[in-house]
């Protein structure tokens, strides 16, 4: 375990004692935005280019597209505008695959999507056809059509100038009978099986697409409106809009994003997993939380079950005048952090530096206070341009005194005299006025 030692002492905020712990996943990067799309798939932006990321930062698709659309049939465009329209390079499922195309295809209005696993799309030349979502061909590209309409329940409505027709994915049209000399005119896409048609005369049909046969007389629908699978909107329920879904699946929620003085931070409950200190932060979700920081982004992994952890070992001290004390801590650090480089940084409350040494999971440091007092050092630890945890540890210091004789302690010093008291005695002690002895030391005790 290798450690940077700094301690820092300082008035601030007093964070939790315990915490789970985070990492980067993907440390700050120069991407403009980050958005999560399915587990561990991102919509990165640089440049206002867009591409897609895992969680790591590996690239999935390259970051120079113009749009990711959204997801209809599990699947969602990745387009590039190239001057000659919107070129569809590739086709990302809700389950995060990415097939690229290497062939130029380019989107129809009204249907950038996959129907019925098919694409409707035209190539550089502008011919029409549809592709599956490996950008192969399934049908169409022969110069046959002007107009075409996407796959539903295996048909697609084409057209050739104004002559309508529905072909299946092998480009076969369907003869459609009626029990009349008219003749076909116009027709829709298939809705539950059926195929409106009408002829020459005006006169409305159903073409049964499971059955065959003769097409049968229908009443006109009221409306004439089609949704956007071209199908007459009062027989389908639907509308022009198509029904993307933003997001392709909800991911598992984990924790919040906390604000605090226009900074965000974590906490689960009472307890600080990170100190408040990003610019940004969104809610973790499957374990991954996009943050930002000095204008940049980056993505957080939650690592469960670990947790930062100091208390004092020697939180009461005693000391004589000019004699420093030794203090000592304990820093538990959690197992994903072992192998990693750790500033343990820690202040007194006048904001002094304070060198410390450390000896497995202990750390020591030496103060010389002056007074009877009980001082907080602020403990901070930081990695990666993180702190990960901080704590308030609190000291009591005892002013004790020495006798200046023995050097014991007063409070356990038998008792001596100081110097000056002993000279004291021996100047004030009586002499005998005939020998001039100490009258202690006078055999006739001063009468002679």
């Amino acid at each position: 375990m290798r450690f940077k030692l700094l301690i820092l002492v300082s008035m601030l905020t007093v964070w939790a004692v315990q915490a789970q712990t985070v990492q980067w996943q993907l440390p700050l990067s120069d991407y403009s935005s980050i958005t999560r799309i399915n587990y561990n798939l991102y919509k990165a932006e640089k440049n206002n280019k867009i591409g897609l990321i895992r969680a790591d930062g590996s690239v999935v698709a390259p970051i120079e597209n113009d749009a990711i659309g959204d997801f209809y049939e599990n699947k969602a465009l990745v387009t590039l505008n190239d001057g000659h329209g919107e070129r569809v390079m590739g086709c990302l499922t809700e389950e995060g695959k990415f097939y690229p195309y290497s062939k130029k295809f380019y989107t129809l209005a009204g249907q950038k999507f996959f129907s019925d696993g098919a694409l409707s799309v035209s190539d550089e030349e502008g011919r029409l056809g549809y592709i599956d979502m490996l950008g192969n061909v399934i049908v169409g590209f022969d110069g046959k059509y002007s107009k075409i309409k996407p796959f539903v329940e295996g048909y697609a409505a084409v057209f050739k100038g104004n002559k309508f027709n529905l072909i299946d994915k092998n480009g076969i049209g369907v003869r459609f009978k009626f029990g009349t000399v008219a003749e076909l005119f116009g027709g829709t896409n298939a809705c539950n099986g059926l195929v409106y048609v009408w002829d020459t005369n005006g006169k409305f049909y159903t073409y049964n697409i499971n059955q065959g046969g003769e097409c049968k007389k229908a009443k006109a629908p009221k409306s004439d409106k089609l949704d956007y699978l071209y199908r007459f909107s009062e027989i389908s329920g639907l509308t022009k809009e198509v029904p993307f879904k933003k997001s392709a699946a909800q991911g598992t929620i984990g924790l919040s994003a906390k604000a605090q003085d226009g900074l965000y931070g974590y906490e689960s409950g009472a307890i600080t997993v990170l100190p408040y200190q990003l610019q940004s932060a969104s809610n973790f979700e499957d374990g991954y939380a996009v943050v930002g920081m000095n204008g940049r982004l980056g993505i957080l992994r939650y690592v469960e079950g670990g947790s930062f952890d100091a208390s004092s070992l020697t939180p009461e001290q005693s000391f004589y005048a000019g004699r420093e004390v030794d203090c000592k801590f304990r820093l538990s650090i959690p197992s994903s952090w072992h192998d990693k480089s750790l500033d343990i940084v820690l202040r007194d409350a006048n904001g002094f530096t304070i060198q410390t040494t450390q000896l497995a999971d202990n750390y020591s440091f030496s103060v010389k206070p002056t007074d009877t007092t009980t001082e907080n050092f602020q403990l901070g630890v930081y990695a990666d341009g993180l702190k990960l945890y901080g704590t308030e540890i609190a000291y009591t210091f005892n002013k004790r005194e020495l006798c200046p004789i023995c050097g014991k302690d007063k409070t356990v010093c038998p008792g001596h005299p100081t110097e000056g008291s002993q000279k004291e005695e021996e100047q004030q002690e009586i002499l005998c006025p005939t020998c001039g002895k100490p009258i202690t030391e006078c055999r006739y005790q001063g009468v002679h």
